[in-house]
């Protein structure tokens, strides 16, 4: 796991071009934790998300076999998100989507709203 941190932590250091103005990073890892740390230590605006920790978190999950409930909690405030997408996979896909966006873009009414009737693709784990 150390090997993939090392490589992970290049593309966070610009890969032979100059380095992203901004990193965002899931604080729920720890590798993501000290990824987080060192980018801060660069002075590079770090944006975290997690289910536990971070800038940008998941509370009040309801995960059903038909779609996914919960609040997403902003630095601007929060607001709820009803999916059709299952699974804490793609609650983190969701925070993580909705994290770089700007503090003012973090409220409520300017958030992209994930579609409650998204279709299901092929090798869905849905019935």
């Amino acid at each position: 796991m150390d090997s993939y941190f090392e490589a992970k932590s290049i593309l966070f250091l610009g890969c032979g071009t100059r380095p992203p103005r901004a990193a965002v990073i899931n604080a729920d890892d720890e590798y993501g934790q000290s990824l987080g740390q060192a980018r801060k230590t660069l002075s590079q605006q770090v944006i975290l998300y997690g289910i536990h920790n971070g800038d940008f978190r998941a509370t009040n999950i309801d995960l059903q076999q038909d779609g996914t409930k919960f609040d997403l909690v902003t630095p601007s405030g929060s607001v709820k998100i009803e999916t059709a997408l299952i699974g804490g996979i793609n609650i983190y896909n969701i925070l993580a989507a909705a994290a770089p966006r700007s503090p003012a873009d973090a409220r409520s009414s300017r958030l992209p709203k994930p579609s409650r009737s998204s279709s299901r693709c092929r090798g869905d784990l849905r019935k």
